[in-house]
């Protein structure tokens, strides 16, 4: 993940993270947003899959302090 969030925030399609190796069932912990949305964490960076235009994707963070 970190190879594609590289400004700390981005989008990506999920194809594009699970062709290099990225499987989203193995995480090291998960944050929960103000709109209810939960994050899932592999170390410092996390992931949110949501569906646009009939694809898979996924926003992508690197923790912050205020997500503690």
């Amino acid at each position: 993940m970190k190879k594609f969030n590289l400004a700390g925030f981005a989008t990506t399609r999920a194809d594009t993270l699970t062709a290099e190796g990225f499987n989203p069932r193995f995480t090291t912990h998960s944050w929960k947003n103000s709109k209810g949305e939960e994050y899932k964490f592999v170390f410092e960076f996390g992931f949110l899959e949501f569906h646009s235009a009939g694809k898979a994707k996924y926003k992508l963070v690197k923790w912050q302090d205020y997500m503690n």
